[in-house]
């Protein structure tokens, strides 16, 4: 029942009122993206010092 009741929360952003299961998504979202584009970053840089010759 506790947990229930932690799910249920809101948490208040500015006028919003946004449920903690929103917070989590976005903030998962916000982590995918924010490695998605760290790895990518990573291979790009990387790939720009190794030299290929086909």
């Amino acid at each position: 029942m506790k947990v229930l009741n932690y799910f249920l929360l809101s948490i208040k952003f500015g006028e919003l009122d946004l449920s903690n299961s929103t917070v989590y998504i976005l903030i998962a979202i916000t982590l995918f993206i924010f490695l998605a584009v760290g790895i990518s970053s990573f291979q790009l840089i990387q790939s720009a010092f190794t030299s290929e010759d086909d």
